[in-house]
């Protein structure tokens, strides 16, 4: 006798074969099969989901910290976050997860006001190729662009705080490389100062105990991390009040704000969001880096939702690096991604320094520095989740 239901469980297969093959189960039923993990109607099969499961594959912003991966999952047809120790190809197989980026800025840093991660994209972009970036290796070096001009849109962000100089093993110098104090993370040098002058001049850093930081036009200095020892926010990273500057460039975290602007000002090449490449120029009314990454999409992003990453963002990268690096490579073997972009050492801003030169992060020392737009690098995107 048919079984006249709409919803039918079955805890064997062996069962549910009885009674399908005796003609007593409806083409038109939804049927579960407990042990085979089946869902069965219209003569189809569906492996059943494990909804449970499926909850811990994800994580939210609040819960991302460095090196966790950005996922475009097409089953949802959104964007999803994952803690990197729990990816592997059995969960989060090729046919529904494409990784996108990788996570450096967590969530709970809130530095966004908004609660979104920033993550990093896993390819470098590319003027030949804007829109999927360098796939397959393309490494292009491409201008920040706009040299000698003014652009009174951006701030000059021409002060950065930086761990003192070590004249040697817990020694502390002023500039004339005179000894002057004996343990640098105990020391915290106010902004008037621009080089170490006077021991009495310091006082003890009030945000973190580790590390202390002082004000300075200068370029090619060590920046600080942007975590206090317990993971949270290090406010003198971003601070713009005293002692620090309003010119302080890695209080700068509006790498979408920069990017709108510069791309406003392109205006050298005029089909730059359309023509199939973008003019690799670094002189005035061209800003191919900026342009690059808007134009830049992947899986589940569109143009425009990538953008040139401002100062204060990219100097997370410098604290994490390995493990932000350790995560691309995992992505790469289990997912073939030909083109890891976070291993660059020179890394350009949206930020600017003056009408020629551009806020840089190097990685490989975490010096904070400028460098003439007109030179050439290897440029990653941004986007916020």
């Amino acid at each position: 006798m048919a079984i006249n239901k709409k919803l039918i469980h079955f805890n064997k297969e062996d069962s549910f074969t009885n009674e399908k093959d005796a003609g007593n189960i409806l083409d038109t039923s939804i049927v579960f099969v407990k042990d085979a993990k089946k869902i069965i109607t219209h003569s189809s099969e569906y492996p059943a989901v494990n909804w449970g499961k499926i909850k811990n594959l994800f994580i939210t912003s609040e819960e991302a910290k460095a090196g966790d991966v950005c996922f475009y999952d097409s089953l949802s047809g959104k964007i999803r976050l994952a803690k990197i120790d729990n990816v592997n190809p059995t969960d989060y197989p090729t046919s529904r997860f494409t990784p996108i980026g990788v996570v450096v800025i967590p969530g709970s840093h809130d530095v966004y006001g908004t609660g979104q991660c920033g993550v990093v994209s896993l390819t470098r972009m590319s003027y030949s190729f804007p829109d999927t970036g360098g796939v397959g290796k393309v490494y292009e070096t491409i201008y920040f662009g706009g040299y000698n001009d003014n652009i009174s849109e951006l701030t000059d962000f021409n002060y950065a705080p930086y761990v003192g100089n070590l004249i040697s093993s817990g020694e502390v110098g002023d500039s004339t490389g005179t000894v002057i104090g004996q343990d640098i993370k105990d020391i915290y040098l106010p902004a008037h100062y621009t080089y170490f002058s006077n021991p009495d001049d310091f006082i003890q850093c009030p945000h973190d105990t580790k590390a202390s930081y002082y004000i300075t036009p200068g370029s090619n200095k060590p920046a600080p991390s942007p975590y206090l020892t317990d993971g949270s926010r290090n406010s003198s990273y971003y601070q713009t009040s005293s002692p620090s500057s309003a010119n302080n460039c890695l209080s700068d975290f509006d790498g979408i704000g920069n990017t709108n602007k510069l791309i406003n000002l392109a205006t050298g090449q005029s089909d730059w969001k359309t023509a199939s490449t973008i003019t690799n120029n670094s002189g005035s009314g061209y800003y191919p880096a900026a342009c690059c990454c808007w134009r830049f999409h992947t899986d589940g992003t569109k143009q425009g939702d990538w953008y040139l990453p401002a100062c204060g963002e990219l100097g997370y990268l410098t604290v994490e690096h390995e493990t932000i690096f350790d995560t691309s490579v995992t992505l790469s073997e289990i997912y073939n991604i030909p083109d890891i972009a976070v291993n660059i050492d020179v890394m350009i801003s949206s930020s600017e320094y003056s009408n020629t030169h551009i806020r840089i992060i190097r990685d490989a020392n975490k010096y904070i520095g400028y460098v003439p737009k007109s030179s050439g690098y290897y440029i990653i995107a941004f986007l916020r989740v």
